[in-house]
């Protein structure tokens, strides 16, 4: 009997276990058919136990949530809560695992990982996970008045998480140096310098738990400095003869090197990297949205304050330029002028001493190129940037990497791929990538680089007095564009190497061109105690034209004038009509021209002419922008049917029925010219004169016979015109022009005139060009204006 009771037990047993069953599986489907899940698990968030440090109490924390199914290999769920602990609701047993990031300020600051299982028999469940902080970068800059004994080592500690680091700043810690860059976790870290006897000193970057007794610190009472997470974190490290001070959210830039804006700055800097700035930026005191507008590519020793990992201040001591930066043009036209500045690939030899380095957001020293002489290719792939020679590649790089060559040794030239002449100092290289190309900047003293200038600018043959003219001239220029100018401030550039700015390097420096350089070192043109605008052009048609007609700018030294000499005299001469213009311009007796004291009258370019057909110059002016057209009151209509046709047809030549320049500043610069038509007068002013009277294609015939073909636009603004008719309309249309360059300043051919044939010395020459103007030596004038010790 005990038997089958038993077994009757057992069956009881199943049958409450099947109904269970089936309740469970009724009540699922129950949630399941209401939207509703069965299984309820609590995430609670752990946040650390120091956050307090690096956070304040009232941030808002907000917690990404991700619930993957183990088994199924799927996201589930993914959500954003502000409130901890957490609810999930979920609808069938499983594996899950749970990941939480936590930001603040849309910044990630913690993050943890938790994996949990449910059954048919645990309809809730309580989680708790522990987020731990995320990384954090920190930028470590130096700023050394000494030279550091062997085995200086900079400690960073921190108690709570029972870490530490210790980095090797031995030797010359000075701007010469990279920056560190290393990764702490959130919270109060404690800083100090110590020297070590022994051996036990942990490498740089690794964390060290332990302590030693051999070690002497810098000083004894470390400074804190609290690490926040999710933005960049820095601290400025300024050690003196028997201490240090660290300046927490703080850097130390060697040179600014660029300043791009967009959303926000971007700021270059040459060793430290590439960094973010707000749009408002104080720079020393004065608080600016046009940072563009202020900064100079090689500023130098700039301390930069952070506020959120951007820089909000900026702190220099007063510029006063040694070195300067120029942008290598890659064509150039046939005035020599900057065509454009985009290489496809960078092909280089490079001779003596270079370091390579790379920055992507930090600089990086990649490799010491101690070759006498190596072939180096930078070019992109694939959507990286790549550097190589016949040994060694070095890559992929993002496409906003800078790429730096740095010159090691005065003896130290590169060449580039296409240019025939070498090239002194450094070199920076970035892609540009709506252009699919690089651009490159060299840098290098300044004096130096004038004499490749004054080689490039005047020809060996021309006096050397008009070469030390020359040097001064152009070092007051370079100087003016490097402190006032920023048309390559997002490139990193002062000026160009073309016309557009002052020739580099187009010729191959000569002997004369050094002494010119060196006899007139440190010397430039000043004007009311400000450097002058030192303009400068190849040869004038007579007269020199005023900055306010050709530039818009106001000086009292750049005004128009005649240049001719009679009895070592400037003599002044005028024209008021048109007549008159074309008469002196239609004379090309260059032995009677000299005689009459013109300074350039041997020269080719002194009278030159060019041809055009009426109907070629109608049809240009659809194309411009810069054009009045006024409707005769009694139009002249022919009374032949050609002529009736001619009108009806403004393109036909016979239309035409004068054209005359119709407006000239001081010195007959031509401002516009009027085209007389059957019905119309339409005036052509301003830079539409020029693309009116485009060239590109035609000969241009000089004074002494030569024939020029590689002019697009015409050789000066200096001209008249004359017309030849058959019966009332014009045939053929002749501009008669003298000089070649802008006409504002310093003719070259002028200067070496007056050195060559007056005697004059190269003070004299810029008196001559530049009246009213004084010479001055640049460091004491600088000095001077910026009130800064010497």
């Amino acid at each position: 009997m005990k038997s089958v009771n038993t077994n009757n037990s057992i069956k009881n047993n199943i049958k409450l276990i099947i109904i269970a069953l089936i309740l469970i599986f009724q009540s699922i489907l129950s949630f399941s058919n209401n939207g509703d899940f069965p299984y309820k698990v609590t995430i609670n968030i752990k946040l650390p136990s120091n956050f307090s440090q690096y956070l304040d109490s009232s941030t808002n924390l907000e917690f990404n949530v991700r619930v993957y199914n183990v088994g199924d290999n799927q996201l589930i769920q993914e959500f954003v809560s502000k409130s901890n602990p957490i609810e999930l609701g979920l609808s069938r047993i499983g594996v899950y695992s749970v990941k939480i990031e936590v930001y603040s300020n849309d910044k990630l600051i913690f993050q943890g990982a938790d994996s949990f299982v449910l059954t048919l028999l645990n309809f809730y469940i309580s989680r708790e996970v522990e987020v731990l902080p995320v990384l954090t970068d920190v930028l470590i800059t130096f700023k050394s008045y000494k030279r550091l004994p062997e085995g200086v080592y900079l400690e960073l500690t921190n108690p709570d998480y029972n870490e530490g680091y210790q980095i090797d700043i031995s030797g010359d810690v000075t701007i010469q140096n990279f920056p560190e860059i290393i990764k702490l976790k959130p919270g109060r870290w404690f800083i100090n310098i110590s020297q070590f006897s022994g051996n036990n000193v942990q490498n740089d970057n690794v964390p060290d738990s332990s302590t030693t007794d051999n070690n002497q610190s810098f000083i004894r009472t470390p400074f804190v400095i609290t690490v926040t997470p999710g933005v960049l974190n820095s601290f400025m490290v300024e050690i003196f003869e028997d201490t240090f001070e660290i300046k927490p959210n703080a850097a130390f830039f060697t040179k600014l090197l660029s300043v791009s804006k967009s959303a926000s700055y971007t700021l270059l800097t040459f060793k430290q990297g590439r960094f973010q700035g707000k749009l408002s930026i104080d720079i020393n005191g004065v608080l600016t949205n046009s940072a563009e507008k202020t900064l100079v590519s090689g500023i130098q020793n700039v301390t930069a304050y952070f506020e959120n990992g951007s820089i909000m201040r900026l702190e220099y001591p007063a510029f006063i330029p040694e070195n300067i930066r120029v942008l290598l043009s890659s064509k150039f036209t046939s005035s020599n002028a900057s065509a454009s500045a985009i290489f496809n690939e960078v092909n280089l030899s490079l001779q003596n001493q270079y370091e390579l380095s790379v920055c992507e957001q930090i600089t990086k020293s990649v490799y010491q190129i101690k070759d006498t002489s190596s072939q180096w290719r930078v070019y992109e792939s694939n959507g990286s940037l790549f550097i190589s020679n016949s040994k060694v590649t070095f890559g992929p790089f993002s496409r906003d990497t800078v790429i730096f060559l740095d010159a090691k040794s005065p003896e130290s030239r590169f060449r580039v791929s296409g240019r025939s002449n070498p090239y002194e100092g450094s070199i920076e290289i970035r892609y540009n990538s709506s252009s699919r190309g690089f651009t490159i900047v060299n840098e290098l003293p300044l004096e130096r680089y004038l004499i490749y200038v004054v080689g490039s600018e005047m020809p060996s043959s021309y006096a050397l007095e008009a070469l030390k003219a020359q040097a001064v001239a152009a070092r007051s220029y370079a100087l003016d564009k490097i402190l006032r100018t920023r048309t390559y401030i997002s490139t990193g550039a002062n000026l160009d190497d073309s016309t557009n700015f002052q020739a580099y390097n187009i010729s191959a420096p000569y002997p004369n061109a050094f002494r010119a350089v060196e006899e007139t070192k440190h010397r430039v043109l000043t004007f009311n105690q400000v450097i002058a605008n030192t303009y400068y052009y190849a040869t004038s048609g007579g007269i020199g034209f005023s900055a306010s007609d050709v530039f818009g700018t106001d000086a009292a030294y750049l005004t128009s004038r005649v240049f001719a000499i009679t009895n070592l005299a400037s003599e002044t001469r005028t024209f008021v009509s048109e007549d008159e213009f074309l008469s002196f311009l239609k004379t090309w007796n260059s032995k009677e021209l000299k005689e009459a004291g013109f300074l350039e009258a041997e020269h080719p370019f002194f009278r030159w002419r060019v041809e055009f057909t009426p109907d070629e110059l109608i049809k240009r002016i659809d194309g411009l922008t810069n054009v009045k057209k006024v409707k005769k009151e009694n139009p002249q209509i022919g009374t032949t049917l050609s002529s009736i046709w001619d009108i009806l047809n403004p393109s036909s030549s016979a239309g035409v029925m004068n054209m005359y320049v119709s407006k000239r500043g001081n010195g007959g610069y031509v401002m516009a010219i009027t085209i007389e038509t059957s019905d119309s007068y339409i005036t052509v002013s301003s830079s539409d004169v020029r693309r009116l009277l485009n060239v590109s294609g035609k000969t241009i015939i000089l004074q002494n016979g030569t024939k020029r073909t590689d002019f697009a636009s015409l050789p000066s603004m200096f001209f008249a015109i004359d017309t030849q008719k058959n019966s009332d309309y014009v045939e053929k249309i002749i501009v008669y022009g003298g000089g070649f360059g802008h006409g504002v300043g310093l003719s070259q051919v002028g200067a070496n005139s007056l050195a060559k044939n007056y005697n004059f010395n190269f003070s004299d020459i810029l008196e001559f060009f530049y009246p009213g103007t004084n010479i001055a030596n640049y460091f004491d004038y600088l000095i001077a204006q910026l009130n800064v010790k010497k």
